[in-house]
């Protein structure tokens, strides 16, 4: 029997998407991304490490670009 996989899945929306940008405008991008990404159920602890570690090294709270400076996204 073939093991399972769990797919995670996220939006790359930007925030305050009630002032959408239109023309001269500013405002939040009119478009929205999705990403994700399948993983092996044997695999999520490892890769839940993984994560835990790159926060740590890369000083930060969370994995977000809001909270990571231009050097720290491109690491």
């Amino acid at each position: 029997m073939p093991e399972p996989y769990t797919f995670y899945i996220d939006d790359g929306r930007d925030s305050g998407t009630g002032n959408v940008r239109s023309g001269n405008q500013g405002g939040a991008s009119p478009y929205m991304t999705l990403g994700g990404v399948f993983v092996q159920d044997s695999d999520v602890e490892n890769l839940k490490k993984c994560l835990v570690d790159l926060t740590t090294e890369l000083s930060v709270h969370a994995l977000h670009c809001s909270v990571m400076n231009h050097s720290k996204k491109v690491q």
